[in-house]
C-alpha cells in the first residue's frame, strides 16, 4: 500500500513538472525580451525607424496627389523663388507662410516633380519626431514604455502626414525637437546648444504653418511649473523662445493675401469639433488593447516582493505640464481660430498625437514596480498589432493605386468637353490624365453661385488663384454656358454649385450612368441652337 501510494504521488509530481514547464520557459522568454529591451535601446529605437520607413516609403511613393498637395506643389514649380514669393503676396492658392514653400521648391529644382519629393520634409520631420518621441519618453519611463509610445504613434492617424506634401509633418518634427531639447536643458545636457535647437526649431514651425505658434506654449507651460517650484526664471530659456517668436515677423507680407480667405471659409468648428479632433490623434483599437493589457497584467499577474524601480525615475512635474498643454492644444487652437482665420483642423496640431501617446503609454507605469518585465510583452504585441494594420494598409493603397489607375484609362476614353463638379477630382484628372486627355476637361468657377448654394467660397478663389501659375482650364461658369450648347458633367460626390444651378438655370439633363467610378451628366443649353 505504501508503495503504491508513492508511485501515485510520484505520478502527481511529474504531471505538475510537466503542467508549469512550458509557464516557466514563458517566464524565462519575457524575462530575457525585457532584458534585452533595455540593455539595447540603440537596438530597439533603429528596429522602430525601419517599421516607420517600411510603413511610410510605400505610401510617399504610391499614393496620387490630392488637392492640397497639388495646389502647393503647381506653386512651388514656378521657375523662380521670387515667383513663388509674389504667388503667395499676391493670390495664394493656399494659405501658408512661406518657408515649406521655398523648401519644396528648391526639393522641386532639384529631383524633378515625382510625387514622394514634396512629401520629403514631412517624413524627414516625422522621422525626427519619432526620435524626439522615444528619447524624451525613454529618458523618464524607460524604454519598454518609450517602444509604447513610438508605436502607438505610428499606428496613429497622425502617421498619415509622413507621407503627405504639406507643412504639417515638419512641424510635427519641429515640435519633438523642441520638447527633446528642453527636457535636456532641464538635466543640464548642453544648455547653450539646446536653447539654439528651441529657438530654431520654433522658428522653423512658425515659418511654415500659422499654427506653429501654438507650439511654442508646451515649453512655457513646462517653465511656468518649473519657475513656481524652484523660483528661478531661466532668462536664456526665455530668450530663445522670443527669438524663435521673433519669425512671425516673416509672416507680414503675406498675411494679408491669406486673410481674405476667412470671410466665407469652408469649416468653421464648434467647441464640440475640436473634442472630436482628439480621435484623429490616437488610434482607437490599439490604445484600447493597450489599456486592457495593462490592467488585466496588473490584476492577475502575481507581484514580485522586491521593488524594481531602480532603472526609472520620477515624471518631473515641468515635463508632465509641457505633454499635458501639448496634447490640449486642438482645444487651444479652437479658440485660437475665433481671432484669426476661423478655420482649424486637427492636423494644424497633429503633433499633440505625440503628447496622447506618452499619456496613454504612461498607463504602464502601473507595472513598472514590480511587473516590468510584461511591458516588453505589450510592446512586442502591440508591435505585432502595428505591423498586422499597416500590411493591410499597404494592400489598400496598392488596390487603390490600381483602381486609381483604371478610372483614368475609363476616364480618357470619355467623350468630351467634360466639366468636372469636384475641384480635388479635376486636380488630380489634369495631373494624371495623358496629355491628349487633358484638354476636354474643365472647371467652372462662379463667385456668386457658389455663395448661394454652398455658403462658401474657398474653391473658387483656390482654382482661380491656381490658374494663374499653372495652365489648367478653369472657365468663368456663365461665359463657358454662352459657348457651349452640349458638354458632359462629371460628379463623384455631392456638395458643390454646379448641378443645382444649372438645374435652377433651366439646363436639360440627363443621366447617362456611372463612369469612370463617378456620375455622369449630359447637359443641354436649350437657349442656344
Amino acid at each position: 500500500m505504501k508503495d503504491s501510494l508513492e508511485r501515485v504521488q510520484s505520478r502527481s509530481f511529474s504531471a505538475e513538472i510537466r503542467l508549469f514547464a512550458p509557464l516557466q520557459r514563458a517566464s524565462a522568454l519575457v524575462q530575457k525580451t525585457s532584458e534585452f529591451l533595455d540593455g539595447h535601446p540603440g537596438i530597439v529605437l533603429a528596429f522602430l525607424i525601419a517599421a516607420y520607413l517600411a510603413a511610410s516609403i510605400p505610401t510617399a511613393v504610391l499614393r496620387p496627389f490630392w488637392l492640397d498637395e497639388l495646389m502647393e506643389t503647381w506653386v512651388c514649380a514656378q521657375s523662380s523663388a521670387m515667383a513663388v514669393l509674389h504667388t503667395l503676396q499676391t493670390s495664394p492658392a493656399t494659405t501658408d507662410p512661406p518657408l515649406h514653400y521655398l523648401l519644396t521648391h528648391f526639393l522641386l529644382a532639384a529631383f524633378g516633380v515625382h510625387e514622394w519629393v514634396p512629401r520629403l520634409p514631412a517624413f524627414i520631420g516625422f522621422l525626427t519626431a519619432l526620435v524626439c518621441l522615444y528619447q524624451f519618453t525613454r529618458r523618464r519611463l524607460g524604454v519598454s514604455v518609450a517602444a509604447i509610445a513610438v508605436i502607438l504613434l505610428l499606428s496613429s492617424n497622425a502617421l498619415y502626414y509622413a507621407s503627405e506634401g504639406r507643412p504639417y509633418g515638419m512641424v510635427m518634427g519641429c515640435s519633438g525637437v523642441m520638447l527633446l531639447a528642453w527636457q535636456s536643458l532641464n538635466m543640464g545636457i548642453s544648455p547653450r546648444w539646446n536653447r539654439v535647437w528651441i529657438a530654431l526649431a520654433l522658428a522653423v514651425a512658425i515659418a511654415s504653418h500659422y499654427y506653429g505658434i501654438l507650439f511654442g506654449l508646451p515649453v512655457l507651460a513646462g517653465e511656468a511649473v518649473r519657475w513656481h517650484r524652484r523660483r528661478r526664471i531661466d532668462w536664456g530659456m526665455l530668450a530663445a523662445v522670443t527669438i524663435g517668436y521673433s519669425a512671425m515677423l516673416t509672416w507680414i507680407p503675406f498675411l494679408p493675401a491669406a486673410m481674405v480667405w476667412k470671410s466665407h471659409i469652408w469649416f468653421k468648428p464648434g467647441f464640440e469639433d475640436a473634442l472630436l479632433m482628439f480621435g484623429d490623434l490616437g488610434s482607437l483599437p490599439l490604445i484600447l488593447f493597450f489599456i486592457g493589457a495593462v490592467f488585466l497584467v496588473h490584476s492577475f499577474i502575481p507581484a514580485r516582493s522586491e521593488r524594481q524601480s531602480n532603472r526609472f525615475t520620477e515624471f518631473p512635474s515641468e515635463e508632465a505640464a509641457a505633454v499635458l498643454t501639448l496634447a490640449l492644444l486642438p482645444v487651444i487652437g479652437f479658440f485660437v481660430s475665433k481671432f484669426a482665420s476661423k478655420l482649424f483642423l486637427s492636423r494644424y496640431v497633429i503633433a499633440s498625437s505625440m503628447a496622447v501617446s506618452i499619456l496613454v503609454a504612461s498607463m504602464g507605469c502601473l507595472l513598472r514596480l514590480y511587473r516590468r518585465t510584461w511591458l516588453a510583452v505589450i510592446a512586442v504585441l502591440l508591435f505585432c498589432f502595428f505591423v498586422g494594420m499597416k500590411a493591410r494598409n499597404l494592400r489598400y493603397e496598392i488596390n487603390s493605386d490600381k483602381e486609381f489607375s483604371a478610372t483614368l484609362h475609363q476616364f480618357a476614353a470619355l467623350p468630351g468637353p467634360i466639366v468636372i463638379c469636384a475641384p480635388h477630382d479635376f486636380a488630380q484628372f489634369r495631373y494624371y490624365l495623358p496629355t491628349e486627355a487633358k484638354g476636354k476637361i474643365y472647371w467652372l468657377s462662379d463667385l456668386p453661385a457658389a455663395l448661394k448654394y454652398i455658403k462658401v467660397d474657398t474653391d473658387v478663389r483656390m482654382m482661380t488663384a491656381i490658374q494663374k501659375v499653372k495652365d489648367v482650364q478653369v472657365a468663368d461658369m456663365r461665359t463657358f454656358l454662352r459657348n457651349h450648347r452640349s458638354f458632359y458633367v462629371y460628379r463623384r460626390k455631392q456638395g458643390y454649385y454646379l448641378m443645382p444651378f444649372l438645374l435652377d438655370s433651366g439646363m436639360q439633363v440627363s443621366y447617362l450612368g456611372t463612369k469612370a467610378g463617378g456620375e455622369f451628366f449630359h447637359i443641354v443649353n436649350p437657349a442656344l441652337k
